[in-house]
């Protein structure tokens, strides 16, 4: 699945994950079973990737990859076009280069590819006096941490400067984590976070398999195995759309809690069942002639189908 991060328009410093682009994943076992040629989740990645920057090759839009080490690994970042920026994570100990130097003409024997080697990201923390800082990032969460960051290629992408973070956290078991992404000429901190953008993507996988239930459907035909997560993902999108742009107001809040700020996709979900609810009780249910034993008993049933599962 690829999502696109979406920053909310009512709430600030909110942002949504609205999946675009989906494809069915099948193992080598279940390929070998149905005859298919397998393809590798990475594959299957870049091959939408391709689609959507093709959708986007006339506009002045950038593509900008946020992603784990699975779908960031070096590996996959030397088989994406330069077009398509890219954020993720690298191991502690990688090898990183300066840029190959120009060839001199005249000179004889194949161009050099790498530059001169530079120290791994791991060995810039045991400089003394680097700038510490509290990240807040993510919602009630505060972390302290000893950053450093340096440029350089990775030895898998010679061809590719960018830019590597490395930070200790200072309290936790996180321990050491390091970054890097294309915008070379981005603040160390802003690296940081737009990583942290990449969250909303857990999000969107929980709310669709708890609220929507593509966790374990129960599909006896083919082509219904093939749809329903596709069709999950895309009510996911238009809901979110939906509250953001035609809802005229923020939807009320039906479950809260301590610190809770702002809609959860079940409150724009039973947000829109109400509304739906509301219009076809105007066409079918409006006349005055309804007992009120009968109207207390509409209401409940309407507070009932907005708290659906």
């Amino acid at each position: 699945m690829v999502a696109v991060v979406f920053e909310s328009r009512r709430f600030p410093n909110l942002r949504f994950a609205l999946p675009v682009l989906s494809r069915l994943y099948l193992n080598k076992k279940s390929a070998s079973k149905w005859q298919r040629s397998y393809c590798k989740k990475t594959d299957l990645m870049i091959e939408m990737l391709t689609k959507l920057e093709n959708h986007i090759a006339q506009s002045d839009k950038t593509l900008h990859l946020l992603g784990d080490s699975a779908y960031t690994a070096l590996a996959i970042l030397a088989h994406l076009p330069e077009s398509i920026q890219v954020t993720g994570r690298i191991p502690a100990d990688a090898r990183l280069h300066e840029p190959a130097p120009q060839s001199q003409p005249g000179r004889r024997g194949r161009p050099r590819v790498r530059g001169v080697r530079l120290p791994a990201p791991q060995d810039l923390l045991q400089a003394k006096g680097l700038r510490r800082v509290a990240l807040n990032f993510y919602e009630n969460t505060t972390q302290h941490v000893r950053l450093a960051h340096m440029q350089g290629c990775l030895y898998r992408v010679p061809g590719r400067l960018v830019q590597v973070v490395i930070i200790e956290h200072l309290k936790g078991g996180r321990g050491i984590e390091t970054f890097y992404s294309t915008v070379v000429d981005h603040e160390p901190i802003a690296v940081l976070q737009q990583y942290s953008w990449r969250w909303p993507i857990e999000v969107t996988f929980h709310d669709v398999k708890q609220h929507l239930g593509i966790n374990q459907p129960q599909n006896r035909k083919i082509e219904a195995s093939h749809r329903t997560a596709a069709t999950g993902f895309l009510l996911y999108s238009l809901i979110i759309w939906w509250h953001e742009t035609k809802s005229p107001q923020p939807i009320r809040l039906l479950r809260s809690w301590r610190g809770k700020r702002h809609p959860s996709f079940a409150d724009m979900l039973a947000g829109l069942r109400s509304e739906t609810l509301q219009s076809m009780m105007k066409t079918n249910l409006s006349t005055p002639d309804i007992p009120p034993n009968v109207r207390k008993y509409i209401n409940h049933l309407t507070r009932l189908i907005e708290l659906a599962a």
